[in-house]
């Protein structure tokens, strides 16, 4: 005998249809967005194609992350490194990221050592020689000096090892290379700094609030003078620093109208890059074991700082926007002194003065 649900059955039958139906209409919205994600990501890596992105610091840190996040989006990367083994080991590993059945190579090495003018000089003339486009100049490279140095180090060119590796050396690639990035347009300078440029997070020992002492001297001889006065490795690094943002600023002022802008970024703290290899040895044991654990919100990791550089690089929303500064990938504010446009101005001379010998005839 045929007999009727009861209420109850019947609506546990609809909710059952109810939450089928939910449960494929569900499916079918995460696939189309899946499917339309990895379009998106092959079509960006197709408008990529033929693209090339000159990279310092490239071999290590978030800057061989970065290298990685380039080469996945379809462009190829040039590093600059002082260790060739290592930069080729760096390419080998980037080449297993290349699309199925790619051939080309998408990543080299060219020797540059950021200690010697002559030799940022003469990897400017090689990757020049090469005829390759630059889409991208990413500055990444840099050092910090021995925090407790009695006196400072200077390299072979008779600069402070951290004035010209973290600045000056950058300051004359970006000169050297600005005719191929002008014929590369659109084209983007990205430098890598820190939040530590701002004089407001100094204190006690490195520099009491007070303006890095370097980026305000007129003439080398003023600037040697203040070195001599200073062996306080931190607040050289932090002088250097924001040595990046005015030159990254200024960079984008006088190439206005070109199709090249110019942007400054810090990728956060990241105690396990190889940044603090020049302190001694038990800093450097705790900044690679130690700080890392540590439940420091300021702290970041190497994932976070490519993700930083990669925005900065390849954000669509950036093309044709310079003259800024961005904190993990988050638009911020530079410090005071960083905006000064009179006092960048005169940084640029004072550096080019430092270079001239290796510039071309104006």
């Amino acid at each position: 005998v045929a007999t009727r649900g009861t209420p109850r059955q019947h609506h546990s039958c609809v909710m059952r249809v109810t939450s089928l139906l939910f449960g494929l209409a569900g499916g079918y919205i995460a696939w189309r967005v899946l499917n339309a994600k990895l379009f998106l990501s092959v079509a960006r890596a197709r408008s990529m194609t033929g693209k090339v992105a000159v990279v310092t610091g490239g071999t290590s840190g978030v800057g061989k992350e970065a290298c990685k996040r380039l080469v996945s989006n379809g462009i190829k990367v040039v590093i600059a490194a002082r260790d060739m083994a290592l930069g080729v080991a760096v390419c080998r590993e980037l080449q297993q990221l290349a699309p199925q059945g790619c051939k080309d190579a998408v990543a080299e090495v060219i020797h540059c050592d950021l200690s010697s003018l002559a030799s940022v000089a003469k990897f400017a003339a090689d990757f020049l020689a090469t005829n390759q486009p630059c889409n991208i100049l990413l500055l990444n490279a840099g050092m910090f000096p021995p925090n407790f140095q009695t006196k400072c180090e200077y390299t072979p060119d008779g600069f402070e090892v951290a004035f010209q590796t973290n600045h000056l050396s950058h300051h004359l690639l970006a000169r050297l290379l600005t005719p191929r990035l002008r014929a590369s347009a659109p084209a983007r300078v990205v430098t890598t700094s820190s939040s530590l440029h701002s004089p407001s997070t100094q204190g006690g020992r490195h520099g009491g609030g007070k303006r890095q002492v370097s980026c305000k001297c007129a003439t080398v001889e003023d600037i040697k003078r203040e070195w001599e006065e200073c062996g306080d490795g931190q607040l050289l690094y932090r002088n250097s620093k924001l040595a990046n943002i005015m030159f990254a600023y200024e960079l984008d002022r006088r190439l206005q109208g070109t199709g090249v802008t110019s942007n400054a970024l810090s990728p956060g703290f990241i105690p396990s890059t190889g940044l603090s290899r020049h302190q001694g040895g038990r800093a450097r044991w705790f900044m690679r074991w130690v700080m890392p654990n540590l439940p420091f919100k300021f702290i970041a990791t190497i994932d976070k700082g490519a993700d930083c550089i990669e925005m900065v690089c390849l954000a669509p929303e950036l093309e044709g926007s310079g003259g800024r500064y961005f904190h993990l990938s988050q638009d911020a504010s530079s410090s005071p002194d960083s905006k000064d446009e009179a006092l960048a101005k005169r940084l640029w001379v004072l550096s080019d003065t430092m270079v001239q010998a290796y510039l071309p005839p104006p």
